[in-house]
């Protein structure tokens, strides 16, 4: 029989704190591991998204250029129409008629490594609660910028080119188009100018040209929204990074 005043309680207890340590040791430096596994996977996420959003703002740049030559040359429509404006270069009435008759713009943005973050699960990686809201809430965003420009392509295919084609020749608007000039001035023949007296006496043409310039400045509305979104979404990014 082992003599209970002879056993060495106080070695026993040393050797079971010793092994409840070292498994809480242990379980520290897994958690440690994983910890570092996620923050270093978070800043190859947060890697990517910066360079798709800092390509984004260029895109965007762009789109907005593009929307503001098509709003301009719909205000210069109607300040020819309202006499306040006086153009007689036939050359330039062609250009300005390209823009707001035939020319549209949809935006472009890179979604790549956001759209493969959600399809991840990951997007919690991201400890940033305000960075994840913002990229929550981009698609949407995005959706509202592009429906409104899908709406202007619609007007253009739709109601814009055929009332042109049903009534004046169309060769030299579309030869002196704002955008492409150079290729469509050596693709396509001039032809004598255009009469123009008949868009500028016709009520339709003028319900068009204010259409046009109404649905251009909502869609630079909705643009001016992405380009706020965006500079916030590379700025949080940003401060993500320069913790790491």
């Amino acid at each position: 029989m082992i003599d209970r005043n002879t056993m060495p309680y106080g070695r026993i207890a040393a050797e079971g704190v010793a092994i409840v340590l070292s498994i809480l040791l242990a379980f520290a430096i897994d958690a440690a591991w994983d910890n570092h596994k996620d923050r270093q996977q978070e800043r190859a996420i947060l890697t990517s998204l910066a360079a798709d959003f800092e390509d984004t703002r260029g895109l965007l740049a762009d789109g907005i250029a593009s929307h503001e030559r098509f709003r301009d040359s719909a205000k210069k429509l109607l300040g020819i129409l309202d006499e306040d404006i006086t153009v007689t270069d036939p050359e330039t009435i062609d250009g300005l008629i390209n823009d707001a008759f035939v020319n549209a713009k949809t935006i472009e943005v890179l979604n790549g490594s956001l759209s493969a973050l959600f399809a991840s699960g990951n997007l919690d990686l991201i400890e940033n609660e305000e960075l994840r809201s913002l990229l929550a809430a981009w698609p949407s965003l995005v959706d509202n910028a592009t429906e409104d420009e899908r709406w202007i392509v619609d007007d253009v295919q739709q109601r814009f080119v055929p009332y042109l084609n049903a009534r004046i020749p169309t060769r030299n608007i579309y030869r002196n188009s704002s955008s492409h000039r150079d290729t469509m001035r050596e693709a396509i023949p001039p032809r004598p100018s255009t009469g123009y007296e008949a868009l500028w006496a016709d009520a339709e043409f003028d319900n068009l040209v204010s259409n046009r310039l109404s649905n251009e400045i909502f869609a630079l509305e909705e643009i001016s929204i992405l380009v706020r979104e965006v500079e916030n979404i590379i700025e949080q990014i940003e401060i993500e990074l320069l913790r790491r």
